[in-house]
């Protein structure tokens, strides 16, 4: 489906935008340094700690994914001093619905200060103006810090599914699907 998505977004405290090659040390330095907390939940962030190329890498097939409308991923930076927070990307569309997914991460020395959760925000009203009836957010039942972000953004807690998948690990999880529709739906 082609339809303009803006390249940026912007909130309060948060410029969102397509990371790029001068972003990659920033972005690699925050996935090393979260990478124990990273990996208990994120199937890319097992193994080795990713080099400078692999974080390239990554950023490049973002680029590929948003330039085909498939994945947008965004990356957080601080208005005032510019610095890596996060990414926080719109996915996993069907179109036939049309719905979405919220997906996110933030770097572990910016915790707690609600920055994932206004970018969240911000991706909801992205995805309404793409003309999605609902957006779902994903997680595993035992991250509270993700649960918390999807209450703090107003979305529902619909279910936990039991036993839905596995975690980067290898044992049965049990997923929260969050969900929100738009105000006049």
């Amino acid at each position: 489906m082609k339809f303009p998505v803006s390249r940026s977004l912007t909130t309060e405290r948060l410029y969102l935008r397509r990371a790029g090659a001068d972003d990659a040390r920033a972005v690699n330095a925050a996935v090393v340094a979260s990478w124990t907390e990273l990996s208990r939940w994120m199937d890319w962030a097992q193994g080795a700690q990713p080099t400078i190329e692999e974080t390239m890498e990554r950023i490049d097939r973002n680029e590929t994914a948003f330039e085909d409308r498939s994945d947008f991923t965004f990356s957080l930076f601080d208005k005032r001093t510019n610095t890596f927070i996060g990414n926080c990307s719109l996915f996993r569309f069907d179109w036939t619905v049309p719905r979405g997914e919220i997906g996110y991460w933030c770097a572990t020395n910016k915790v707690g200060h609600g920055y994932i959760t206004e970018a969240v925000l911000a991706l909801t009203e992205l995805a309404w103006s793409l003309g999605l009836v609902r957006v779902e957010i994903r997680c595993d039942a035992k991250n509270l810090r993700s649960r918390a972000v999807a209450e703090r953004a107003g979305f529902a807690l619909e279910g936990v599914l039991k036993n839905d998948c596995r975690t980067p690990q290898g044992a049965l999880r049990d997923s929260c699907v969050f969900a929100r529709l738009p105000r006049n739906g």
